[in-house]
């Protein structure tokens, strides 16, 4: 199902999309589960009816994962998830973030909601419905945990970030459809550093945005290109202990800025090999700064230190434990631990 009403576009499961003659993947999700891969190509779409025709996209290769790599690839430790839309339930999960505690969050834009589990995947408590009222969500991309303990959604096709407690109370929001300051066009992902500031992948206005952990504007850098410093539909943003930036997005590349936007360097390459990238989505950063990248099409996690130098990888399309059936969000817990969102095997992976 496609509709298009002039200001939003939504989809069914499982498409990917062409805007402006150039192929990215939608304007909420990179991949949903459940369908076999296709491309859909829009044409008309704002202020009109739209039209779909699918292409035929190659199933990825199985990465070879090399032995002599520096590490070995973390252990796999557990995993949960049912299909189904109820509590505890999962369905197409995106984003995920680990508060102080171990608590896991998990975003689901098909269900419009945000779930959150203990650290061995029992059910605590869920919230949000389809709407645009605060606490309800219009396809939720992301979630995050910022140091005070509040809980960030990218309210992705209500382009706005929303602020709540840890057990679902909304506390405030910000943002709307635009490219003004503060405006969003698909808030897409997000990241929180040190001192609370909110960075988010602001995917269709190809750039980052900086708020207070309050949504006060502070500052924005980016626009359309593949240059440094330029970004082509940003997909998420990490930060490191020293709060540098950390963004991928439609190049196969990471791009690292300082807090305040200044790019520092890049890495990456296209291809299918060690430490190339084919479409990199997902990305999160551990205690020691190591990096790691969740790769969708390739159904693998590469890990790296913070000059770009591959340190493992691990993954490969299937649905035994480690493997992958299209994975999305990331996030690492203070003691190390792996949290992995799965959404085409609908579950959650822990590895260490």
């Amino acid at each position: 199902m496609l509709r298009c009403d002039g200001q939003r576009l939504e989809t069914g499961r499982g498409s990917l999309f062409s805007i402006g003659g150039i192929a990215i993947e939608g304007l909420f999700r990179l991949f949903l589960p459940g369908v076999l891969p296709i491309l859909v190509i829009l044409t008309g779409c704002v202020g009109g009816a739209s039209s779909a025709k699918p292409i035929d996209v190659p199933a990825a290769p199985t990465p070879t994962v090399n032995p002599l790599l520096p590490e070995a690839p973390p252990v796999f430790l557990r995993k949960w998830g049912i299909e189904g839309s109820s509590s505890g339930q999962t369905n197409s999960l995106a984003g995920v973030a680990v508060d102080g505690v171990g608590n896991l969050y998990a975003a689901e834009p098909d269900t419009h909601r945000i779930q959150k589990f203990t650290d061995e995947g029992v059910f605590l408590t869920e919230w949000g419905r389809f709407g645009d009222d605060p606490g309800q969500f219009s396809f939720p991309n992301d979630v995050a945990v910022g140091p005070a303990g509040f809980i960030y959604v990218a309210d992705s096709l209500n382009h706005r970030i929303q602020k709540f407690t840890a057990d679902g109370t909304f506390v405030t929001q910000w943002g709307d459809l635009g490219s003004n300051d503060g405006d969003f066009f698909n808030a897409r992902n997000l990241a929180i550093d040190s001192s609370g500031n909110v960075f988010v992948a602001d995917f269709q206005n190809h750039r980052i945005q900086k708020f207070t952990a309050d949504g006060v504007f502070l500052m924005q850098w980016g626009r359309h290109g593949k240059l440094d410093g330029q970004f082509l539909f940003p997909n998420d943003v990490a930060l490191d202990s020293s709060d540098n930036v950390y963004v991928t997005d439609g190049v196969a590349r990471i791009q690292v800025f300082t807090n305040e936007g200044v790019f520092l360097h890049t890495w990456g390459s296209q291809g299918i090999g060690e430490g190339q990238f084919d479409r990199p989505f997902g990305i999160a950063i551990d205690a020691t700064d190591a990096i790691y990248v969740v790769e969708p099409l390739m159904n693998r996690v590469q890990k790296f230190s913070g000059d770009g130098t591959l340190r493992t990888i691990w993954g490969s399309s299937g649905t035994g434990e480690g493997q992958f059936d299209r994975p999305f969000g990331i996030a690492i817990d203070a003691v190390g631990r792996i949290y992995l969102a799965d959404p085409g095997n609908q579950r959650v992976q822990v590895f260490r």
